[in-house]
């Protein structure tokens, strides 16, 4: 790919614009549900889960949608369909990240921290469903059905805590958190 981030600024500028980008376009939500929202909110689960969590990792969770600025938001259905080739849009994320910030730090994680960057992928987006049926967007029962078979068939491949918090997730009433004083 012939991209390159020529100037600092150029590095922000994409990085910003990467966080910009629209998830789940392909079932559309109530409100925004931007890459740098979906990052954030990543990242404060991981500094709950796992507050020791090494520099590498949570560099890898700012990182690691920046590139949907290029490729777009590919939903994992079409992913699993083979409507693109993973290798291919790998090499690309890659080739963006180091333009963008220099390095790839997905490609530093070992097996534990790429466990924990997918399960909190995961997570993420089970909490956004959640959020969404709470705002009364019922088309999200699918999604939210597939996000509970597929955890239940492959919990084996994210961190057990990450497992605990989904499990603790799906039983809880999701209801909004109350205000100060409770009024």
């Amino acid at each position: 790919m012939n991209y390159f981030l020529n100037t600092v600024v150029d590095r922000i500028k994409f990085a910003r614009e990467g966080a910009r980008v629209e998830r789940t376009h392909a079932s559309p939500g109530i409100g925004s549900h931007s890459v740098g929202m979906h990052s954030f909110n990543m990242l404060t689960m991981l500094l709950v889960l796992y507050p020791d969590a090494s520099g590498r990792l949570i560099r890898a969770v700012v990182q690691h949608d920046i590139p949907e600025r290029l490729t777009g938001d590919v939903p994992h259905p079409a992913k699993a369909a083979g409507v693109v080739n993973r290798d291919v849009q790998a090499e690309i994320e890659t080739h963006l990240n180091q333009q963008t910030f220099g390095h790839d730090a997905a490609q530093e994680l070992d097996a534990e921290e790429v466990k924990w960057l997918n399960g909190l992928d995961m997570l993420e987006f089970y909490c956004y469903v959640r959020d969404q049926l709470m705002l009364g967007n019922r088309n999200m029962n699918t999604k939210l059905k597939a996000v509970e078979f597929y955890m239940t068939k492959y919990r084996h491949k994210y961190p057990e805590t990450i497992v605990d918090a989904y499990f603790l997730i799906q039983k809880h009433s999701w209801e909004y958190m109350p205000d100060a004083g409770g009024e």
